[in-house]
């Protein structure tokens, strides 16, 4: 059986939020699925070692002739099932015209949802499972080692993400005052590199190693065994839950229940919170002495 995922949600920790449930896919059909997904989730990387994915296919890879190409990737691969994790008609008319017999899609009509408990029910409903069971897990080539090395995750895909870097120096501050022997792996993208100089320059901390220029598979190499991960609500967060490090997740402006699906990231809020969703505005609540509590039986 050919089978085809469609996810377009475009980044690295929203292909990871579906993948669980993709491999749960592929296992319940005893079949590799073919991954048709957005280029910023570098998801050929992200996936070259995944047993479950026989191919990413990027439906942006030429802006103008995603509809052309969609359907042209899905006949040459002769795809017989797809499963759509989208709402809208789009995608349902274009694997009709690709001849797809059997179609899977959350609906035509956008409705607002949660994003991790809808895949998980409707996943449940494709399967006809009451209550699936995932296991979150990022497949890499190495085998992981325990390391004294904590990563902290300064990136994010916008501002309303990002705690200050100014919170970040005091509670890395704490972590060495504590243990100076740990390794601090500073992740990002290339934007961040300058806020990484302000962490070693300006509050002239030590131990601090820079991953902000790495490509994926050598950020992924180098936190491989890491003791926990800290940090913004990005990638690199869903990154490391996925490779099972202890991870905390910062939340003070995007929904904190968008990393319910895996027990490995774990939600830090602003106190009283018991939940963080769009526009809250309150990353500034939350405090460096808050964050070392919650990870300090942890280091």
């Amino acid at each position: 059986m050919k089978i085809a995922v469609i996810q377009a949600r475009p980044g690295i920790g929203d292909v990871l939020v579906f993948l669980p449930y993709i491999h749960l896919i592929a296992k319940n059909k005893k079949s590799k699925v073919y991954l048709f997904t957005k280029k910023r989730t570098v998801a050929h990387e992200l996936l070259k070692y995944d047993p479950y994915v026989e191919e990413v296919i990027y439906l942006d890879r030429e802006p103008n002739k995603i509809n052309f190409n969609l359907i042209k990737d899905m006949k040459i691969r002769g795809i017989e099932t797809a499963y759509i994790m989208h709402f809208g008609f789009r995608y349902i008319f274009l694997c009709l015209l690709s001849r797809v017999r059997k179609i899977n899609f959350y609906g035509i009509f956008r409705k607002k949802v949660s994003i991790t408990k809808f895949i998980h029910y409707k996943t449940a409903k494709w399967l006809s499972i009451s209550d699936p069971i995932i296991n979150p897990h990022l497949h890499w080539n190495i085998t992981s080692e325990n390391k004294k090395q904590i990563v902290i995750g300064i990136g994010g895909s916008g501002f309303n993400k990002k705690w200050p870097i100014e919170n970040y120096a005091e509670l890395i501050s704490l972590i060495n005052n504590f243990d100076p022997k740990y390794k601090i792996l500073i992740a990002g993208g290339p934007g961040e590199t300058n806020e990484f100089e302000i962490l070693s320059g300006k509050y002239n901390l030590k131990n601090l190693i820079n991953l902000c220029n790495f490509n994926i598979p050598q950020a992924i190499n180098a936190i491989l065994g890491s003791k926990i991960y800290v940090g913004n609500d990005t990638g690199f967060m869903h990154v490391c839950g996925s490779l099972s490090i202890k991870t905390f997740g910062i939340f003070g402006d995007t929904p904190s229940d968008y990393c319910s699906y895996n027990k490995k990231i774990i939600p830090i809020m602003p106190s009283g919170y018991s939940q963080v969703n769009f526009n809250d505005n309150a990353l500034n609540l939350i405090q460096p002495s808050q964050i070392f509590k919650e990870i300090k039986e942890y280091i």
